[in-house]
């Protein structure tokens, strides 16, 4: 189970998946005659296209970093994106609207330790700017 691309395979179509929905949600915002397929989906145009798709992508990347740095077994690096993916599907499918956003905010809780945990490792601007970009999502997230 330790197989990398097994493990990030449905998390990539996850997030490819989020990014469309987020944009048919941006595109019916804008008045295209586009079907919706619950009242309130279009609301989460903002969430799917900023935890759902780029939390994902971002989270997923950093992820080699950690396994790469700390040695890290990839089911445990792997546990931001998942928060993030079932998060955007919690809203997708109409589920509790509190439980996506709880899972939003642990997967951006998640991340910004990891991003302490780099920064301490390699005190860089380009890991002070991934921290500080952490920290922004996650008090949007606990906004």
């Amino acid at each position: 189970m330790d197989n990398p691309v097994t493990l990030r395979k449905p998390l990539a179509l996850s997030a490819m998946l989020a990014l469309l929905f987020a944009l048919w949600g941006g595109l019916v915002r804008l008045q295209w005659p586009f079907p919706i397929p619950q009242a309130d989906w279009i609301s989460f145009h903002g969430p799917l296209m900023v935890s759902g798709f780029f939390g994902t992508v971002i989270a997923m990347a950093r992820s080699n970093i950690l396994r790469s740095k700390l040695n890290l077994p990839w089911p445990l690096v792997l546990w931001v994106p998942l928060a993030t993916a079932l998060g955007a599907w919690t809203f997708l499918l109409g589920g509790p609207e509190k439980g996506g956003e709880v899972l939003f905010l642990a997967a951006s809780l998640g991340y910004l330790a990891v991003c302490v945990g780099y920064f301490r490792l390699q005190p860089a601007l380009f890991a002070g700017l991934a921290l500080m970009g952490g920290l922004a999502w996650a008090c949007g997230n606990a906004l």
